[in-house]
């Protein structure tokens, strides 16, 4: 209501923009995704306050287009806010971007993608944090259980943000169960072989 109140007062680019802003944010977080395509398309359209806003307008519409479903769509957003953003936007849209390939089975891709957004983003202890999870969930889905292990090991030790060191822990946990049990199999397989062999 008071964004809605804001936007019929509004006198100023600024004003508006503030308007625009918060419906677009508050409409995300209700799942109203049309409302924030909406949004974000006055935004990009007649916003024009700085940079930062239009980075803003198409990372929100992406994550509209991505909650619905709408991956390609997504990805166009998500590429032209990492492309002309250098701040957490972009930052955002890039790892959105790489979750996307991971979900596709682009493992590589998405790998590929989340170390160019650790270069370009280091500054960003969240981001970096989220991306070196991806990349361990990456090399899981790729079997490279060694590397995923040391990945997420690194981030225990390393990462100076208590829910990534969390998540990390969790993610080696689920490692250690999902090995556990594949041993478990391989065991009993063995011992069915032997079994039927003798």
């Amino acid at each position: 209501r008071y964004f809605n109140d804001l936007a019929s007062i509004a006198r100023t680019k600024r004003e508006q923009y503030n308007a625009w802003s918060g419906l677009m944010e508050a409409y995300y977080q209700t799942e109203r995704y049309d409302s924030v395509s909406y949004y974000g398309q006055l935004i990009l359209e007649r916003g024009n306050v700085n940079a930062n806003a239009e980075s803003k307008a198409n990372l929100f519409i992406g994550k509209a287009a991505y909650s619905q479903g709408n991956n390609q769509e997504a990805m166009d957003y998500f590429l032209t806010t990492f492309n002309t953003a250098k701040d957490e936007n972009g930052e955002a849209a890039q790892w959105l971007l790489a979750e996307i390939q991971y979900k596709n089975g682009e493992y590589a891709t998405s790998i590929e993608t989340l170390y160019d957004l650790n270069s370009n983003f280091s500054a960003y202890e969240f981001w970096l944090g989220r991306s070196f999870l991806l990349i361990a969930d990456n090399y899981i889905a790729l079997e490279e259980n060694f590397q995923a292990r040391a990945t997420l090991n690194s981030l225990v030790e390393r990462s100076p943000l208590p829910e990534i060191v969390e998540m990390a822990r969790r993610n080696l946990r689920d490692l250690d169960e999902s090995q556990a049990k594949q041993t478990d199999e391989l065991e009993v397989d063995t011992t069915t072989f032997q079994i039927i062999e003798n």
